[in-house]
């Protein structure tokens, strides 16, 4: 790594050169970058910590312009702003507390910035990592794996577009031996042109499958075009670098070049890195892994012994020992609300609203028969949102996913929210009976708690949509039902607390 490049890169006249931009405020005080938990680089004054570089985005709920002022009193020690005038906000003490570099425009610039820095990283291992489903928990897989031996950086929560893939480069320290950089995409060409900005050493795809259909069909289409974009992930690798991939999609090997040096994962008899047998209970997941013995996960879902396959030959590659990779995988801990287990007033909850797709429906789905054992819950319900930007397929993919619902052998109870989940509910209804299943067009103002008074104890309830159903709201409902019943205790109000803790009868329209 050129440590005296990077500390030159964190100066004032360092930043401007490298934002494209002109220094037009310089304090007499030296910069001093904090390299925190928020980044050298903030795009939300809210998260600003002492020395953070805050960028003015403009963006389609806000414009970053407007909060300047609020990012320097934070602690900013340079602002990066297109608009001169938004200096104007800032007083005498503010002034002389940061620096300003005005640019073109900031989201250009902070692209470009990170270019220039990703090219002083030397010997830092950089990888990135792509695909249709598990790239927040492959990231964090392989981060757990290689801290058990350097020190490094991945991904903060799903930063993985062109803000977050440069805030992400722009977080490496001079003691970082590592970046691990999730790369997404939601139009063609993007995987490219981020793999292209992180230049990677190992560029992993974890698989292909139906999401984002809309922008990523592409002139190949479908899951063709998905699959071309995916892989796409390749051609950033630095000469000698290694493609990582899912053997089991069989989309994903055709698209694959063959004239990138690869390794692949996965239960076919093809991979490099083979699953042996994958055994999941409600304290995580153990399996197989051929040439490297017995693994573990303490996160729910069979699927992620798949996940955890791109983390081990990572590991591998980069000359971990077995013990090392099986001590990282035991540490690793899913994100938040991807199969997030947590019980409230008696129900069970799995809480995987983040981000919804076909495949990761059906995965979540088997995660939650896994959990169902006879007699352990009264009943087993799954509240089903819309699985968004799945194109012209949309309606047959909800109907796949209301057919592995009613063929079930566990789920009882479907709640469907949105229009396009309610395929699913009618064609599982066809199994469950129509009184199974309740349909609500979304958990916003009172439906959540619509859903909430559906729900009784001893409830093992899975929810599922993509982002913008805002599922998450039902578990904020049943802890509002909690609390409304400890206030009728308190008071001693027995009816109040029959309305809250009665068991119900089942789901009923």
């Amino acid at each position: 790594m050129g440590v005296e490049g990077i500390k030159a890169f964190w100066t004032y006249e360092g930043l401007a050169n490298a934002f494209g931009g002109e220094l037009i405020s310089r304090p007499d005080v030296e910069f001093s970058s904090g390299l925190n938990e928020s980044g050298g680089v903030c795009i939300d004054s809210r998260l600003i910590e002492q020395g953070s570089v805050f960028v003015a985005i403009r963006g389609e709920q806000t414009d970053g312009h407007l909060f300047v002022a609020d990012a320097t009193r934070r602690g900013a020690g340079v602002v990066v702003v297109d608009d001169a005038s938004a200096v104007d906000q800032l007083g005498e003490v503010e002034r002389g507390q940061a620096g300003v570099v005005l640019v073109e425009d900031t989201r250009r610039s902070l692209f470009e910035a990170a270019r220039v820095y990703r090219g002083l990283l030397g010997d830092v291992r950089v990888i990135a990592v792509t695909g249709s489903f598990g790239k927040t928990t492959t990231t964090r897989l392989i981060d757990a794996v290689l801290s058990q031996r350097m020190q490094g950086v991945c991904s903060i929560k799903s930063f993985n577009n062109d803000l977050g893939v440069p805030m992400t480069i722009l977080r490496v320290g001079v003691e970082d031996r590592y970046l691990i950089c999730e790369v997404g995409s939601s139009g063609v060409g993007e995987v490219e042109k981020l793999s292209r900005l992180v230049r990677p050493d190992y560029a992993v795809v974890t698989g292909v499958g139906a999401a984002h259909v809309v922008g990523l069909g592409g002139e190949k289409g479908g899951l063709e075009g998905i699959a071309a974009e995916k892989a796409s992930l390749s051609r950033g690798l630095v000469d000698g670098g290694v493609l990582i991939f899912n053997a089991d999609s069989e989309l994903l090997c055709r698209a694959i070049d063959g004239g990138v040096r690869s390794l692949s994962f996965g239960q076919s008899d093809k991979a490099d890195c083979r699953l042996q047998r994958v055994q999941e209970d409600e304290s995580g997941v153990c399996f197989g892994v051929e040439g490297f013995g017995e693994m573990r996960l303490t996160m729910l879902g069979g699927h992620n012994a798949t996940n955890a396959l791109a983390a081990v030959l990572t590991g591998d590659i980069l000359g971990l020992t077995a013990e090392e990779i099986r001590a990282g995988l035991e540490m690793a801990r899913g994100e938040a609300m991807r199969l997030e287990r947590e019980v409230v007033g008696g129900v069970t909850v799995i809480n995987d609203a983040y981000n919804a797709n076909p495949e990761s429906t059906k995965a979540a789905i088997q995660t939650v028969e896994s959990l169902a054992k006879p007699g352990e819950f009264q009943r087993v319900v799954v509240v089903l949102g819309d699985m968004l930007e799945l194109g012209e397929g949309s309606l047959v993919e909800h109907e796949l996913v209301g057919a592995r619902l009613g063929l079930s052998a566990f789920v009882t109870d479907v709640v469907t929210v949105g229009v396009e989940a309610k395929w699913a509910g009618m064609v599982a209804a066809k199994r469950l009976g129509d009184e199974r299943v309740v349909h609500m067009d979304s958990v916003q103002g009172l439906g959540a708690s619509e859903v909430a008074e559906r729900l009784q104890i001893g409830d093992l309830v899975l929810l599922k949509g993509s982002r913008a159903m805002e599922l998450e709201r039902v578990v904020l409902a049943l802890k509002e039902r909690v609390r409304a019943a400890e206030v009728a205790v308190c008071t001693r109000d027995p009816q109040a607390v029959h309305s809250v803790c009665v068991q119900k009868e089942p789901l009923q329209d």
